[in-house]
């Protein structure tokens, strides 16, 4: 497991590859939201935490 800072718009997160290439996720903290998020992306196929960021791209957090 790799884990990676993020810092984009306002919105921090430490990404994890996992081990294996097949997973990633990331745990983020936004400021317009209590908590904390966690996203996560698993396939069959490889999967690394630029997927995760890709997602984070289109996400809208809705309170």
């Amino acid at each position: 497991m790799r884990v990676y800072d993020y810092n984009q718009n306002n919105i921090k997160a430490l990404l994890i590859d996992f081990k294996g290439g097949y997973g990633a996720s990331g745990i983020f903290k936004v400021p317009s939201v209590k908590g904390i998020i966690e996203m996560t992306a698993s396939c069959d196929c490889e999967v690394d935490r630029k997927d995760v960021v890709d997602y984070l791209k289109v996400t809208e957090f809705i309170r």
